[in-house]
């Protein structure tokens, strides 16, 4: 009877690996902070070769209890698409990459992310639009803090080292030569209080 479980356990786990194998969602992948109207660029990645007829892809406002499309019969030989994200604002965001086969589909799915409209200092005296763009960035990092007075800026990679400091006033362009892709940490100080926000690099 041991025998008999642990087998129908492998073979779970085996379909559910299966399933999601084949295309891996490289981003957005979960934990990333987004603003309505900001323009993402989402990338993906075929894993295992099908007869792939196209992507379908796929947005959740509530941790995956329900799925909006974004696009449906995407080209098989694009692996990302710009995405403009909607008027909502939640804690459960997802997206779902579907390849679309002819005969079995398989997909992946990101973390849940946040959509919101603002992000607060966390200071009563003072809030603060903030908006970073494009992420995931390639050449150049775009900072708008509105018509604002000098701030602070930090980026720091993955592993917490400091890898910019400088001043930043209204819009700034940050050149990225140099930096490997990965995920990146944003912090603007606002009399003391840090703006966190993350960013990635891809080539």
């Amino acid at each position: 009877m041991m025998k008999r479980n642990t087998l129908l356990l492998l073979l779970v786990v085996m379909a559910t690996f299966n399933s999601k194998a084949h295309v891996s969602l490289i981003y957005p992948v979960g934990g990333e902070n987004f603003y309505p109207g900001d323009t993402v660029t989402i990338v993906w990645q075929e894993l295992v070769h099908h007869n792939t007829l196209d992507w379908d892809l796929y947005f959740s406002r509530d941790g995956g209890s329900t799925w909006e499309s974004i696009q449906t019969d995407i080209l098989y030989d694009s692996l990302r698409y710009r995405w403009i994200v909607p008027e909502v604002l939640t804690t459960q965001g997802k997206i779902k990459i579907v390849q679309d086969n002819s005969d079995v589909d398989y997909e992946d799915t990101s973390d849940n992310f946040t959509i919101k409209s603002k992000i607060s200092s966390g200071a009563r005296f003072e809030q603060i639009e903030v908006n970073v763009y494009p992420s995931p960035a390639s050449d150049v990092l775009h900072i708008d803090i509105g018509p604002d007075n000098d701030r602070e800026l930090f980026i720091f990679d993955a592993a917490g080292k400091q890898i910019i400091n400088m001043t930043v006033s209204g819009e700034t362009a940050i050149r990225l030569n140099g930096l490997q892709e990965g995920l990146y940490i944003l912090i603007i100080q606002i009399k003391g209080h840090p703006l966190v926000s993350k960013f990635q690099i891809i080539r």
